[in-house]
């Protein structure tokens, strides 16, 4: 790693990255992440280790307070774009898109009534917010599409109201 320009694993840049992301975790983390810590042995070396439980993170991330907190978070960080859906039980809910510069969009969703988090319905409206969220992402140089076939699809998925 002698050409610092090179390398990929320079901290600024990883900062510059996924700071945003790592940011929002660390706030989410702070405040829903009560109880999910714990000290687990080793087997082999007989000693604790600190763990996060990410399933029990999960269930915490769910409600109209984690949305509401998560909103005002958001007013302050506004490369963050929350999109809204419903979720499994028909309810308001976000999904919260997450700039990794020039790499691409993390996408997170935070249901209000039901702890799945792997399931949401979008109506025509909030189809058409969350690709209009999506394409001025990518035109803001959030997601770099570098090749021509990416770019042609970009052009083409441009909405009509």
């Amino acid at each position: 790693m002698k050409n610092k320009k090179n390398n990929i694993f320079d901290k600024k840049e990883i900062k510059k990255v996924h700071g945003t992301f790592h940011d929002f975790q660390d706030f989410l983390r702070k405040k829903f992440g009560k109880g999910c810590w714990s000290w687990k042995p080793d087997s082999f070396t007989k000693k604790k280790w600190r763990c996060f439980d990410e399933i029990k993170f999960s269930k915490n991330l769910t409600g109209y307070k984690v949305m509401t907190t998560i909103e005002e978070y958001v007013k302050k960080h506004p490369q963050i774009k929350i999109v809204r859906c419903d979720d499994s039980a028909y309810a308001g809910s976000d999904i919260v898109l997450i700039p990794h510069p020039k790499h691409g969009i993390r996408v997170m969703f935070f249901p209000q009534c039901t702890p799945i988090q792997n399931e949401f319905f979008l109506y025509g409206s909030d189809f058409q917010n969350l690709i209009t969220a999506l394409i001025k992402m990518s035109k803001t140089g959030v997601y770099s599409a570098e090749d021509k076939e990416e770019k042609q699809f970009i052009k083409k998925l441009k909405i009509q109201k």
